[in-house]
């Protein structure tokens, strides 16, 4: 997708172009092995406490948790595969030098594994990417949630090839046993997902990564893993990390995880340039025209068609677009967004009622339902998913970022420090949305790397204050 793919290309090119310490060890560690248990201890059926999404949705209950992240197929991806010294030089080659050396090389597997949504058992596809040893080698447990690559199956990171996999392959070298989903509806090999993605929405977003978790221990848990077998995976070390997309999935996915997750525990989480509040970006989207005005016409259309709504598009989004967003949500991956050419402002783009009680700010979550409760049920300050983590959290926002604008993010920091998240935040000068993420990408390594050994990320660093801005080109 427009929005996200410069960052996706930043490691695209920095692997299709043929000083991190090290996280494991070489001792063995806890059996990776997650199958739920009952409060007695023995294996069987585990329903997760948390509330299910409303705004008229239909009821549904929770698929047991006995049935999700299972190994439906596994395929190593031998293209993905890397030594230590080809990605030190060339890291070094596309001037990402200060993210060497690192101490692995990677292999890398797709997967398809069992979750669940909106009460049915369903299947999802994602990578595993995990430190290329030889003998065995305790590492820490790494959820890699992408920034957007598109709305269906032909857009997902399994389908893209080294386009969908560098990420997880810089955090697998970096030492960790990485997890790194499509997320629903984007089913990137096998049948076919049926369904659009739900973009910004939280709750499939997060039970589809975390169950992405689940699959990765359970494909080490297996002794016919193969070349796998050396990796024994730490999941008492758990790093969340994803970026823009991702940063909000990886805030949602440390919102579920105690209650749905809760045999791992989580010693960090990365937001790069998240979305915190759409209630406020709607706001901004249809007063200023940006790259969030056509970012928050694709929320609506995904949320309306995850929610199964009753209402018609046109309610929010004037013809044609109420038509042509869906349809090339659905179609394509890149450009989609043309469809807004015709269009110069956002009066011109959305419904005449809905721009008139978004743009007018202040807390309108009631007054334009089911819209505003689809944008609300993503803003995390009013989750109804009690915060139970605890991780520390680092939150990237950059000052010239019109897409996931920084101010609504600044605003929930210090709400969310209330409600016991501990927030260190570095604001990226002169940084734009897809820039912000790439220079502070030093900082947020070296971050994730002291959470993945299992130390304070945030010692010594200002926490719950919304930083001043920084070059964070120059953060290590």
């Amino acid at each position: 997708m427009p929005f996200d793919s410069p960052l996706v290309l930043v490691l695209t090119l920095f692997l299709t172009a043929c000083t991190a310490a090290p996280v494991g060890d070489d001792t063995a560690g806890l059996s990776s092995s997650l199958g739920p248990t009952t409060d007695s201890g023995t294996t069987g059926p585990v329903i997760p406490d948390l509330p299910v999404t409303g705004c008229g949705l239909d009821a549904y209950d929770w698929v047991s948790l006995d049935q999700v992240g299972q190994i439906v197929s596994v395929e190593e991806a031998p293209e993905l595969s890397y030594g230590v010294d080809t990605i030190n030089g060339i890291l070094k080659m596309v001037d990402l030098g200060e993210l060497t050396p690192v101490p692995y090389g990677v292999r890398a597997w797709r997967v398809r594994y069992t979750t669940q949504d909106k009460g049915q058992l369903i299947q999802a596809t994602g990578y595993l990417a995990l430190p290329d040893v030889d003998v065995p080698t305790t590492v820490p447990v790494m959820l890699w949630n992408h920034p957007t690559t598109g709305f269906t199956d032909i857009c997902a990171p399994t389908n893209m090839g080294i386009t969908g996999g560098a990420y997880a392959l810089l955090m697998a070298a970096n030492g960790f046993a990485v997890a790194a989903p499509d997320y629903l509806g984007m089913a990137g090999f096998g049948d076919p997902s049926g369904v659009l993605h739900p973009w910004v929405v939280p709750e499939p977003t997060a039970i589809v990564a975390l169950d992405s978790v689940r699959a990765l221990l359970n494909f080490l848990a297996d002794p016919d893993s193969g070349g796998a077998s050396n990796v024994i995976a730490d999941p008492s070390r758990t790093v969340i990390f994803g970026a823009s997309e991702g940063g909000f999935a990886s805030l949602w996915a440390d919102r579920y995880q105690p209650a749905y997750l809760p045999q791992i525990q989580v010693t960090g989480v990365i937001a790069a340039i998240p979305a915190t509040d759409p209630l406020a970006l709607a706001t901004i989207g249809t007063t200023t025209t940006s790259a969030t005005t056509a970012a928050i016409s694709a929320a609506l259309s995904s949320m309306a068609d995850w929610h199964d709504t009753k209402q018609p598009l046109s309610q929010v989004l004037q013809s044609p677009f109420d038509q042509t967003v869906p349809q090339a949500m659905a179609t394509t991956c890149d450009g989609w967004d043309d469809v807004f050419q015709a269009a110069s402002a956002p009066d011109q783009i959305f419904a005449a009622d809905f721009v008139a009680v978004a743009s007018a700010g202040g807390d309108w979550a009631a007054d334009y339902l089911p819209w505003s409760c689809y944008l609300h049920e993503g803003t995390l300050r009013d989750s109804t998913i009690p915060y139970q983590s605890g991780a520390p959290v680092l939150i990237v926002t950059g000052e010239d970022d019109q897409l996931a604008w920084p101010e609504p993010t600044h605003a929930d920091i210090p709400v969310l420090c209330e409600q016991g998240y501990t927030i260190e935040h570095i604001y990226c000068a002169g940084q734009d949305h897809t820039g912000a993420a790439v220079a502070a990408l030093p900082k947020m390594m070296s971050w994730a790397v002291a959470a993945g050994q299992g130390k304070d990320p945030t010692a010594g660093a200002t926490t719950c204050q919304v930083s001043a801005p920084v070059d964070c080109t120059k953060l290590r």
